[in-house]
C-alpha cells in the first residue's frame, strides 16, 4: 500500500510538473510571439490610430484598405461571434496595455454573450485577470480546470489561430470568395424580425462610457448586408431606432450601402473586394476622421 501511495504521488508530481512546464513553453514560444491580434494586444504591439470593435462583420472594416486610404494605423479587435461582454474586457485591456487610440469604430451587430467563444480565451487568462474572471463567470468547471491544469487553456480555436498566425500577419483576414448560387437561392425565403438584445446594448453602453471617460472619439456603425437579406428584415427601421434610443447616440447605417452581389461572400459578410469598396465609401463619408 505504501508503494501504491508513492507511485500515485510520483505520477501526480510528474503530471503537475509536465503540465506547468509545457504550458510555459507553449506560452513563451507560441502565444506570446504570435502575430495573432490578441497576442499582439497583450504584447503591447497593437497601438494604433484607429481601433475597430465588432464580431465577424467587423472584419469588413478591411484593415489594409483603411491604412492605404487614410495613412493612419489600424488595429481590429473583431472576431467571429465576438460578444459585447468579451469585447468590453478586450477594450479595457487594450487601453491598459497599448494606450488610447485617436478613434474607436464600433460595429453594432455583436451579441451580448457567447459562452463557447469566451471559454476559448483561456490562453490569455494569464495576461488578464478580467479574461480569467469572465471565463469563470461563464463556466466554473472550465475556470477551475484552467487553474489546476494550465494545458487546458490551449484546448480551443483561439490557440489554433495563434499557431496559424505565428509567423504571418492576420490584418488581411477577410474572405476572398463570392457568394454561392446556393446561398443566393435563399433570397426568396420568408421575412424575419431582429430581436433587441438588451445584454448587448448594456455592453455597448459601457464601451461608449469608457470612450467618453478617456476623451476618445467614437462612431457607431452598422455594416452592409446582402441587399436581398436586408429586404427580409421586417423590423429593421424600428430595431435601429430602438438601439439609437437606448444608447442615445447617433448611428451610421451602411446596411444597404453595398448593392453588388459580387462584393459579398455570404448574406452577412463582404469579401475582400467588397471590403475595399466599403472602405472607399466610409472615407467619403468622413467615418475615419479622428476630429472630436
Amino acid at each position: 500500500m505504501r508503494n501504491i501511495g508513492l507511485y500515485i504521488f510520483l505520477f501526480l508530481l510528474i503530471l503537475f510538473t509536465g503540465d506547468r512546464l509545457l504550458s510555459i513553453l507553449i506560452d513563451k514560444f507560441i502565444v506570446s510571439k504570435s502575430e495573432f491580434r490578441y497576442s499582439k494586444l497583450y504584447r503591447g504591439k497593437a497601438k494604433a490610430d484607429i481601433l475597430i470593435i465588432g464580431n465577424s462583420r467587423g472584419l469588413s472594416f478591411y484593415q489594409p484598405s483603411i491604412e492605404e486610404e487614410t495613412g493612419l494605423s489600424v488595429f481590429n479587435l473583431s472576431y467571429n461571434g465576438l460578444p459585447t461582454n468579451l469585447a468590453l474586457v478586450l477594450f479595457k485591456d487594450y487601453l491598459k496595455v497599448n494606450g488610447a487610440p485617436k478613434l474607436v469604430i464600433i460595429e453594432l451587430t455583436m451579441p451580448g454573450n457567447r459562452k463557447q467563444l469566451i471559454t476559448n480565451f483561456g490562453l490569455y487568462s494569464s495576461y488578464s485577470s478580467d479574461v480569467e474572471a469572465l471565463i469563470e463567470q461563464q463556466s466554473k468547471s472550465i475556470g477551475i480546470s484552467n487553474k489546476l491544469f494550465h494545458l487546458t487553456r490551449y484546448n480551443g480555436e483561439l490557440f489554433q489561430r495563434s499557431v496559424y498566425y505565428l509567423n504571418k500577419d492576420d490584418s488581411n483576414w477577410l474572405l476572398t470568395s463570392t457568394i454561392s448560387e446556393r446561398a443566393l437561392q435563399r433570397q426568396n425565403a420568408p421575412g424575419f424580425d431582429f430581436e433587441f438584445d438588451r445584454e448587448a446594448m448594456e455592453g455597448y453602453k459601457t464601451i461608449i462610457a469608457i470612450c467618453k471617460q478617456n476623451n476618445i472619439p467614437f462612431k457607431l456603425v452598422i455594416n452592409p448586408y446582402l441587399p436581398d437579406y436586408s429586404k427580409r428584415i421586417k423590423n429593421f427601421d424600428t430595431y435601429k431606432a430602438s438601439i439609437r434610443d437606448y444608447l442615445q447616440e447617433p448611428i451610421y447605417d451602411f446596411s444597404k450601402s453595398i448593392t453588388s452581389i459580387e462584393f459579398f461572400s455570404d448574406p452577412l459578410h463582404l469579401n475582400v473586394d467588397g471590403g475595399r469598396e466599403y472602405i472607399k465609401l466610409l472615407k467619403s463619408k468622413d467615418i475615419f476622421s479622428t476630429d472630436k
